[in-house]
């Protein structure tokens, strides 16, 4: 199989962003309420890295850890402790990630993947992502505007291939930017008192592609729980 060098990856069915090897759609394995990371005071928190599968050097002799560093850089602000948005305004997402051995050396490129016992060469990174509900898991619609503020076209965030950050940012990180992000719809039972508030999570999805061109998600982080209103502030 062999995917395009194009960043709209999203078009792919989910059958090919898996193992080939796989029976049955990926299902993203969730962190432990323990593992929440702290909340900082400008934007909603993200949860620790969830790394899927092992990462190791051609060789095989060194071992990588992943960290994503997901950032909402604005849209959001707390509201009776909740995260929150209004639904008609944009988001802005910036993803870094990093690529460790145990001495801190930054990985090197191509490397290894370890999918079920068998080793895989990674060529390059791509970070997806996607919205679900907090409760059932049903997935949530999100899209991405043009540049223009009218009634442009507007598309599901398609994935991108991640590229180093300038040596001013940081030498051993990795970076995408998602501009211009919307909930396409508001939480269920806001402001309501006798019914359970419902919540939106942001999923960033990082994939390692293999040297067949196979997408494999190779970690995961989730958002703090989100709050989507739909309605003026004078609402509430």
């Amino acid at each position: 199989m062999t995917i395009s060098t194009s960043t709209d990856s999203s078009a792919l069915p989910a059958s090919e962003r898996t193992h080939p090897h796989s029976t049955a759609p990926y299902t993203v394995p969730q962190p432990t309420a323990s593992s929440i990371a702290s909340s900082t005071e400008a934007s909603p928190w993200f949860r620790p890295t969830n790394q899927l599968y092992p990462l190791t050097s051609l060789g095989r002799n060194n071992t990588y850890t992943l960290q994503l560093l997901p950032h909402i850089d604005r849209g959001f602000f707390l509201a009776d402790t909740d995260w929150t948005c209004y639904r008609r305004n944009y988001f802005s997402l910036s993803v870094r990630f990093t690529c460790m051995d145990a001495d801190g050396k930054t990985v090197e490129m191509p490397c290894c993947v370890n999918v079920n016992g068998e080793y895989r060469t990674v060529t390059r990174w791509l970070v997806g992502v996607r919205a679900r509900s907090s409760n059932a898991g049903r997935a949530v619609d999100i899209v991405q505007h043009t540049a223009k503020r009218d009634k442009g076209p507007q598309y599901p965030p398609s994935m991108k291939i991640i590229e180093a950050s300038p040596p001013a940012i940081a030498a051993d990180t990795f970076s995408v930017h998602y501009d211009r992000l919307q909930f396409k719809s508001a939480t269920a039972n806001n402001g309501k008192r006798r019914a359970a508030q419902q919540y939106h999570l942001l999923v960033v999805e990082l994939y390692a592609q293999t040297g067949d061109g196979v997408l494999v998600c190779v970690a995961v982080s989730e958002s703090a729980p989100l709050v989507v209103r739909g309605r003026a502030p004078g609402h509430y």
